[in-house]
């Protein structure tokens, strides 16, 4: 939400009507939280604990890319979001391995994951993320930049996500001419395919691309 950056407005907007209780709750249904600067952390403990977003249970997206304050403990404070589908969390760079195993405690329905430019996750950490999603569920993930990624996580993937449609392994640099053949090989419905800066792959693993059919756009 970024159209109303102070949360007394929201609650006090909320209190106005029936119809204005009900608009604020359809639209914490969505969160965006880079609004609310260095607070976003605070912000996101409140609206999860409030009616409006039934403690978290009606929240579809949640989107805290590059909100510094969000941590490892913020995380592990928020309580289960049985409806999310949506979760972003690029730049948050002080996030590892305990903030993913607390979002596989708390989300187990998600749909897209985005995790661009973290350099302390591992393949156990994801790990915990994916096998945490019912099978098939996932449809997007992006893990761009994610250093310490390897083709443990590419299997995984592929295990966990055989309806895949976009995945970005950009600068990666642990993932090996393996993992993209299983990709090539496994992921038959991916349309997006995002590969750049990926020096370590040789010819023979760009040429395994042609056998994914539906691709649309491949960086």
């Amino acid at each position: 939400v970024t159209w109303l950056a102070d949360l007394k407005d929201i609650f006090t907007f909320a209190l106005a009507s029936g119809s204005c209780s009900k608009l604020c709750s359809q639209a914490l249904r969505c969160l965006r939280l880079q609004a609310f600067g260095d607070g976003a952390a605070e912000a996101l403990l409140r609206l999860v604990r409030a009616g409006l977003t039934q403690k978290g249970a009606c929240i579809l997206q949640l989107d805290v890319s590059f909100c510094r304050s969000v941590s490892n403990e913020t995380l592990k404070a928020l309580p289960r979001l049985p409806a999310l589908q949506v979760l972003n969390l690029d730049g948050c760079q002080d996030l590892d391995d305990e903030a993913l195993v607390a979002v596989s405690q708390r989300c187990s329905g998600l749909q897209q994951f985005s995790l661009y430019w973290n350099v302390k996750a591992t393949d156990k950490g994801i790990g915990r993320v994916l096998r945490a999603q019912p099978c098939g569920s996932l449809q997007e993930l992006c893990f761009s930049g994610c250093k310490l990624l390897t083709d443990d996580t590419v299997q995984r993937i592929v295990g966990r996500s055989p309806q895949l449609q976009v995945l970005d392994l950009t600068r990666c640099p642990q993932v090996t001419d393996g993992g993209v053949l299983l990709v090539c090989e496994s992921l038959e419905k991916l349309r997006i395919f995002r590969l750049y800066a990926m020096a370590q792959l040789s010819p023979k693993a760009f040429a395994a691309l042609s056998g994914l059919q539906l691709l649309e756009e491949l960086d």
